[in-house]
């Protein structure tokens, strides 16, 4: 687009499609074509990198991809040819205060709060495509003692749009500290001089704004408690992915914003109506939100107590609208049209929408535009909070309710939980066999070596399936197929196993059963071949033993052992009759006997 001899061109992303409408009304008035999308994910797959466009005028809290990642996405290394388009960030969410810094959060040129001014939004879209001064970039510091690994890690930093400095002890980082204002520190625990922790005091202390993230190889939790507490953003474990860090620090980076943004609607609201009884408010909305079973119905109740708590005379009606219906705070809305809207978007995803009705004509200023955000962000983290929870409800019955046993172990493989199947298969209480190690229902049917190498696969994060005989609190032997699943965090460390169990024991004894039936009838099958070609030998015996009887004089010496012969091939005979009848493959001759003489 940059290259044509008409007017420039602008992508705009808003899913409020009435600011998109005022957005690129206000674009067309500067003389600035605007191409309006209500999402980031079809403004990216219509942009050409062949022919970026001139400007991006984005919103940040959208559904699907936000403004955050849209703008971190226009930055990457994957989408290159937009990395030099500038990009102007509006949002209803932040004030001007800190523009700066909101810009280089988001790797934006230029930032303007909600509801822009018509002439301050002109004269930056202007500014944006006739000067071409440089973005500034946030700043991070690398404090690591290995050369390799800060090489690697500063590559990756500038990669994704940072300024990057090193530093390889605690005196060199502390002299960067001293002449540059680090947006990010990544700090090292282990230094040649010292401890990444002391610089994680100094920098809380000169710095408070810039996130810091400790890295180590000492696996102690204490130590990843005591940074959390000292202020570290987060902190990792050797080795770990570098574009893992990076989302790290992006994370971390738009939580300060937001709390920054936080801070300022607070004071901004405090100032503007002394009246607000914040911690009463807070408490009452609290005990609103864990004392109603329904979310849309401690929402209600989280409006009132809001409102009762600013008293502000001047707005008429507060209504939340949600899937499940409409719940306003007092009176009605009809012929109400002046009012102030925002979304409450949970996981990213619009849930519901605040509005805020005033008696004044005039228009809004921005901070009342904020007092709705406000409202709006108290409501979407409450609501996040109670769908959490109704989740964990909803899966710890299913799983108390499953018909196979589940076993939840930590890392040490120590039990944390175990469902009512488990305590009926082998009769260790739940209370018993929390703390235990899975071990007590070994049976010593299984070798060392079977173990060893369920470990190895398991500790290497693959998935173990298999038979296992383990034994009740009995004593009794039982056999189960087991699943048993590694979980690991977001740092790809494994934190607990959880097993899923079926007892298998009626099954294997059937096929035992089964097993032995089918070699039962193999020798049958056997038994029976056998015997026919057996019968077919006696048949030529006792054939040829009459022939020869016949040629014989009846008082001879040849005859009698002739009839020996005879009998001795009828027994055999009858023998084999015997062997087809266990075989199932010769006729039965039924014939009645008396009992009598028999016993």
């Amino acid at each position: 687009m940059n290259n044509k001899e008409t007017k420039p061109a602008a992508v705009v992303v808003n899913d409020d499609t009435t600011q998109l409408g005022i957005l690129s009304g206000l674009l067309a008035k500067a003389g600035v074509e605007a191409r309006a999308f209500e999402s980031a994910e079809a403004a990216l797959t219509a942009m050409d990198p062949a022919d970026p466009p001139d400007l991006v005028v984005t919103d940040l809290y959208m559904p699907g991809i936000d403004g955050w990642r849209f703008c971190r996405l226009l930055r990457s290394p994957e989408y290159e040819a937009f990395n030099e388009v500038p990009i102007l960030v509006v949002s209803a969410t932040f004030a001007g205060d800190h523009s700066e810094d909101i810009s280089a959060d988001v790797g934006a040129d230029a930032f303007l709060p909600s509801p822009v001014d018509g002439k301050a939004f002109t004269a930056q879209i202007k500014a944006l495509l006739t000067e071409k001064e440089a973005r500034r970039l946030p700043r991070a510091l690398i404090v690591e003692d290995g050369k390799t690994l800060a090489g690697l890690l500063k590559k990756t930093f500038a990669a994704n749009g940072y300024r990057v400095d090193v530093a390889l002890t605690v005196r060199e980082a502390e002299a960067a500290f001293a002449k540059t204002p680090y947006d990010v520190a990544v700090l090292d625990y282990h230094l040649p001089d010292g401890t990444g922790d002391a610089l994680l005091d100094a920098l809380q202390t000169e710095r408070p704004d810039c996130v810091c993230l400790m890295m180590t190889t000492d696996p102690t939790p204490a130590l990843a408690l005591d940074w959390m507490k000292r202020g570290a953003a987060a902190y990792l474990r050797k080795p770990f992915e570098p574009e893992f860090l990076i989302e790290l620090c992006a994370r971390a980076r738009r939580e300060r914003a937001l709390l920054r943004a936080e801070d300022l609607l607070e004071v901004r609201t405090r100032e503007l109506r002394e009246r607000v009884k914040e911690l009463t408010c807070i408490n009452d909305v609290r005990r609103a939100v864990y004392e109603n079973a329904s979310v849309e119905d401690a929402c209600r109740s989280i409006i009132l107590h809001l409102i009762q708590a600013m008293q502000f005379p001047e707005i008429t009606e507060v209504l939340i609208q949600t899937g499940a219906g409409a719940y306003a705070s007092d009176g009605g809305v009809e012929g109400l049209t002046h009012g102030l809207h925002s979304d409450i978007r949970v996981n990213e995803e619009a849930w519901g929408r605040i509005s805020i009705f005033y008696t004044q004509s005039r228009p809004f200023l921005p901070e009342e535009q904020q007092l709705a955000e406000a409202i709006a962000v108290i409501l979407t983290r409450f609501v996040e909070r109670k769908r959490a929870e109704e989740e964990k409800d909803r899966l710890l019955q299913a799983i108390e309710q499953a018909a196979e046993t589940v076993v939840i172990t930590d890392a040490e493989a120590k039990i944390q939980y175990v469902n009512p199947v488990f305590e009926r298969l082998t009769g260790y209480p739940r209370e018993e066999a929390i703390g235990q190690n899975p071990r007590v229902l070994q049976s010593g049917e299984h070798d060392q070596a079977f173990y060893e190498k369920m470990w190895y696969q398991l500790l290497n994060g693959e998935v173990w399936r298999g038979r296992l005989v383990n034994k009740r609190k009995n004593g009794a032997v039982f056999e189960e197929y087991a699943t048993i699943s590694p979980i690991k965090n977001a740092a790809g460390q494994i934190t607990n196993f959880v097993a899923v169990k079926r007892d298998v024991s009626r099954e294997v004894l059937l096929e035992k059963q089964l097993q032995q039936a089918r070699k039962m009838e193999s020798i049958g099958t056997l038994a029976g071949g056998i015997a026919h070609d057996f019968n077919n030998i006696l048949t030529a015996i006792l054939g040829y033993a009459e022939m020869a009887k016949y040629d014989l004089p009846a008082e001879s010496k040849a005859s009698n052992r002739i009839d020996k012969v005879i009998r001795a091939g009828e027994r055999a005979a009858d023998l084999v009759r015997q062997i087809l009848t266990f075989s199932r493959q010769g006729s039965q001759d039924l014939q009645t006997l008396m009992p009598a003489p028999i016993v």
